[in-house]
């Protein structure tokens, strides 16, 4: 498991640094207790951290999947610190982003807190995507889903896809930690059977594309964790572009009687 270790540190425009100098010991003790008002790094991270683990060579290849498929709406879950979802908001209309973590809800809201096109929901990622794909405002957009919400042996992934692949017809769908097939340069996340981000925990989706990045791993920058792309059947043509390798279905083969 990947911790999400807590490392304080406050920078001069946060939160704290803007109330009067009356209010500041009592929203610092709050701090202490809820995270509130602060952003925190882990020991291993930058301070001022790159969106997609300060991998180029991936957002690149992201920044072409939007372009291409026009990409309008993006829904990540697992906030985090909110780099990427500040970086996404950049580059398309809305972004809908799930964190389960109040601290990092909370250091995410700060963030973004000038961003006018971005949603933050604090709550489990299988709970918004079922709320959002009951809205024809949502599931009728060109939609990216950027998938991040893998911390332990909950996960809630295959629940995640399943709904997408009900209810978005035009979907790209971008899962951060998953193992790619011989490049063991990429990390991954491996919570032990069957809760290991391969492709065996994929759910099975009638017409649906995969793709794995053809970038080597020593050749990618930042944090070299694998990832996968997948697209639903009306945007598999996106696939084919450089840096993403030959295409595979997500279910088998239909066979005739």
């Amino acid at each position: 498991m990947r911790p999400r270790p807590r490392e304080s540190t406050v920078y001069a425009g946060s939160l704290i640094s803007r109330l009067p100098d009356q209010a500041q010991p009592a929203a610092l003790w709050l701090r202490s207790v809820t995270g509130w008002g602060s952003r925190r790094r882990t020991s291993n991270q930058p301070s001022d951290p790159e969106p997609f683990n300060a991998q180029h060579e991936r957002a690149a290849i992201i920044r072409a999947l939007i372009e291409r498929a026009r990409v309008t709406c993006a829904i990540e879950t697992g906030t985090f610190h909110g780099v990427t979802t500040e970086y996404l908001a950049t580059i398309v209309n809305s972004v809908v982003s799930v964190e389960v973590d109040p601290f990092y809800y909370s250091v995410a809201a700060e963030r973004l807190s000038e961003a006018t096109n971005v949603t933050l929901h604090l709550g489990d990622s299988r709970t918004v995507i079922h709320a959002l794909s009951i809205q024809p405002s949502f599931t009728d957009q060109v939609t990216l889903f950027y998938l991040d919400a893998h911390w332990g042996d909950d996960l809630p992934l295959a629940d995640e896809l399943t709904m997408i692949g009900a209810s978005w017809s035009r979907a790209i769908v971008v899962i951060d930690d998953f193992e790619v097939p011989g490049d063991s340069g990429y990390g991954f996340d491996n919570y032990g059977p069957g809760v290991r981000l391969d492709r065996t925990i994929l759910p099975p989706l009638a017409k649906w594309r995969g793709a794995y990045p053809s970038i080597a791993s020593e050749q990618e920058t930042g944090s070299r964790r694998g990832w996968v792309v997948l697209t639903s059947p009306e945007l598999s043509h996106v696939l084919e572009q450089p840096g993403l390798a030959a295409p595979w279905a997500l279910s088998p083969p239909e066979t005739c009687a």
